[in-house]
């Protein structure tokens, strides 16, 4: 009887249990022994009604934490279409089959874990048969006897355990990730997976099977490792077929192609435009060349194998073996291989003389490698005067009217047409992000006007379609506006004839540099500075900007200081102010000067720039100390009212399993940003870079804490800066471009005349003692 403590024990106040009840029989509680012996039960049996008796100890074992004070659900509903999925075997007998005691059969056992109930299923084997499929349909199974009165239940299966089902002992080897999953997180270990044993049954099967099948030729088919390993590997050759000798003959100029996959080779006839060929390019299909022909190989003569005829009622219906015992010819006996191909030597194309002379440069880089065959000497091909050449049509000049690029197509098509622009140059050389590929000059003009010698202008070129634009920047009170001065247009260059066929010359990027003087339709500017992406541009791209190639400079001033390099040295570097590895600092102005004494006109300001960037004194720059970083970052958390400091410690310790204080800098960066933190990204990395860490690189819980304590120690306030400017990855890839000061000893050791100088004068020295030394003998 139920009742509350609460309430008196009086009638009226205690709670029947009958109420609502269906059963009132009486469960037995004797089991028989030998099927006539009764005795008491040792099992857990039912009272009345199926509940259990007073005396009955629970299943379950109390547990030493508390139950959670929530909702319990019942199990079909936790663990609704949850299912344990198992692999396993068990071993049939088989008493009348040859060299087969017994066959193994694969079966699969799902655990419901919502009512504890099993369900076994064998999957369908192809010629099995046997009816497969459920083989034990979903419910509770009992443990066998004298065990049976309880339950399988989920703990009892595992991998490499033995369970008996309705007396089938079946292994499980393995089961699925989920399964896997579930059962650790229940607390129960599961080994790895096993590996099903030999089933002799299905190996006999499959050597009948396989006698059923025709016996496999004696000779192997070709080798797939060579054809995987020079698929698409192509050897091209260039040749001529002298066919002058014959009436209408000429020079054919053809281009030979090597397989090196499967050693075959095919000839295309380069064509002339307009020569009148119609034949086609094709000048020997791709097949291997034979090196003397004598005649056409019979049917099947040049195959690997014979096929013989089984099923003989049609190619498409009939059924083909290969012959075991047939003896064909190599085919790859008397043909041109790899090694017979060299520039020079005469190939037999079917009683054509076909003479190489060439090869592009992957065929020389394979032959260097593999033979290594180091001259390639090309051949000339002889002259064909026979063949007519096409001359270029002549296009008659340009009438001012639209663009040259127009009035050539005019002439060419009736139909006008746009023209066609570089589509690849737009797409590289197009603005890309922030990088404009825009170079901008800083210009003035040159005029006999005094009002216009002060005017200055930003030339700016475009290198996505090779066009000048020129803006007028105009000082104040100069009378001047800033406005556009040229716009966007390509320029020709003075002193050529406009009106003719050919388009004239266009000023280009190689024009445009520090110290040049430039003609742009009647006004003259002088190039007097660039802007940074220009020149970093430029030296980045020193092929096509040979004014910024520091290397070339560096030679060049090399070969001209050689003869008066002490004097050089004397008179314009020794005003620089010593250090202790040599000379010390020098000033772009007294750099320049010296450059100019020792060339004059021979170097430009643009290669004095260059080489002041190259050797420009880096000065280091100031970065915020460990201190200031930290009371920047409590000052950011106190500013945001950012209150998620006991939630990072707590994560940060819940992480640190071992108490070692330290946990590593990714996972510490996770649950910084999981705790949002009012802090930047690129702040709380300048952050995890300046806290402490230990040998292995994992970042010290209290150091970090620290950075975020606004409680921990007196905080001073800090002047307010911008953080995305102080801690961006622009402001540390950031350099300092100023070239004002040179540093004058790495100037000096990249000339590299102090140590060929030094042994000239070794060697001069022992020259002049030995020459005294055979005087004397003398």
């Amino acid at each position: 009887m139920i009742r509350s403590a609460k309430l008196p024990f009086l009638p009226g106040y205690d709670f029947s249990r009958e109420v609502g009840q269906t059963r009132f029989h009486k469960s037995t509680q004797f089991e028989y022994l030998g099927g006539l012996v009764p005795y008491l039960s040792e099992a857990d049996r039912p009272g009345c009604g199926g509940y259990p008796l007073s005396w009955v100890t629970p299943d379950t074992t109390p547990s030493l934490y508390p139950r959670r004070e929530c909702v319990e659900l019942p199990g079909w509903l936790a663990y609704d279409k949850q299912i344990l999925t198992f692999e396993a075997y068990f071993q049939e007998a088989l008493w009348e089959v040859d060299k087969c005691p017994f066959q193994i059969r694969k079966v699969k056992i799902f655990y419901f874990p919502e009512d504890g109930t099993i369900q076994v299923n064998e999957p369908k084997v192809d010629n099995s048969g046997m009816t497969q499929g459920v083989l034990i349909a979903r419910q509770r199974i009992r443990f066998p006897k004298p065990m049976d009165h309880g339950f399988y239940d989920m703990i009892d299966f595992n991998i490499g355990k033995n369970v008996e089902l309705f007396g089938r002992v079946f292994r499980i080897v393995n089961c699925d990730k989920f399964t896997r999953n579930f059962l650790n997180r229940m607390g129960i270990f599961v080994g790895d997976p096993l590996s099903y044993p030999t089933d002799p049954f299905r190996a006999e099967e499959e050597k009948k099977k396989m006698g059923l099948l025709g016996k496999k030729p004696r000779k192997t088919p070709p080798a797939l490792g060579r054809y995987l390993e020079f698929d698409k590997k192509v050897l091209r050759f260039y040749g001529y077929w002298d066919d002058r000798p014959s009436q209408y003959g000429y020079v054919h100029k053809l281009e030979i192609h090597y397989f090196l996959s499967d050693d075959t080779i095919e000839i295309h006839e380069i064509i002339p435009p307009n020569s009148g060929i119609d034949s086609g390019s094709q000048f020997l299909r791709r097949m291997k060349l034979p090196k003397n022909y004598e005649k056409l190989p019979g049917p099947g003569e040049t195959e690997p194998s014979s096929l013989l005829n089984v099923w003989p009622t049609g190619f498409l219906k009939g059924r083909y073996v290969v012959d075991p015992i047939s003896f064909t010819s190599d085919t790859n006996a008397g043909c041109y291989k790899e090694n017979d191909l060299a520039i020079g030597v005469a190939l037999n194309v079917f009683g054509r003389k076909v003479v190489l002379t060439d090869c592009d440069e992957y065929t020389k880089e394979y032959y260097r490698t593999t033979y290594g065959i180091e001259t390639f000497d090309t051949i000339p091909t002889p002259d064909d005067n026979n063949l007519i050449v096409s001359k270029e049509k002549e296009i008659p000049p340009w009438n001012g009217y639209g663009s040259y690029e127009d009035s050539e197509g005019n002439c060419k098509k009736v139909m006008p047409v746009a023209p066609k622009k570089d589509i690849f140059k737009f797409l590289s050389k197009g603005r890309m992000g922030v990088d404009s590929h825009i170079l901008r000059f800083k210009a003035k003009m040159i005029s006999i006007e005094q009002c216009n010698q002060d005017r200055t202008f930003v030339i700016s070129y475009y290198l996505t379609d090779d066009q000048i634009s020129i803006y007028e920047r105009a000082a104040r009170n100069s009378g001047y506006a800033s406005r556009s001065f040229y716009s966007k247009r390509e320029i020709f260059k003075p002193d050529q004839e406009r009106f003719v066929s050919v388009k004239p010359e266009t000023f280009q990027k190689s024009d445009l540099w520090v110290g040049n003087i430039v003609k742009f339709e009647g006004f003259s500017f002088k190039i007097i500075s660039a802007d940074e992406y220009c020149l970093r541009y430029m030296e980045l791209h020193n092929q096509e900007f040979p004014k910024s190639n520091v290397k070339l400079i560096l030679d060049k001033i090399r070969e001209k200081i050689r003869p008066i390099y002490k004097e050089f040295i004397n008179t314009n570097l020794m005003s620089c102010e010593q250090s202790q590895d040599g000379f010390g600092a020098l000033s772009f102005c007294e750099l320049k000067r010296a450059l100019l004494n020792l060339f004059g006109n021979e170097i430009t300001e643009q290669e004095i720039i260059t080489v002041a960037r190259q050797f420009r004194l880096q000065t280091p720059e100031r970065r915020l100390t460990k201190t200031e970083v930290v009371e920047a970052c409590r000052t950011e958390c106190r500013k945001k009212l950012w209150m998620g400091l006991d939630r990072l410690r707590e994560n940060l310790n819940y992480k640190d399993s071992c108490c070692t204080g330290f946990v590593p800098q990714q996972i510490a960066l996770s649950l910084c940003k999981g705790a949002k933190v009012p802090i930047m990204t690129d702040f709380l990395n300048t952050i995890f870079e300046m806290v402490n860490k230990n040998e292995c690189g994992d970042v010290s819980l209290d150091d970090l804490l620290n950075f975020f304590d606004t409680q921990r120690g007196p905080s001073k306030p800090t002047a307010p800066f911008n953080h995305s400017r102080e801690f961006s990855e622009l402001a540390r890839l950031k350099g300092n471009y100023d070239y004002s000061w040179i540093d004058c000893n790495c100037f000096i050791k990249s000339i590299g005349l102090e140590e060929e100088l030094a042994t000239d004068g070794h060697a001069q020295g022992t020259e002049n003692v030995q020459t005294t030394t055979n005087q004397t003998l003398t």
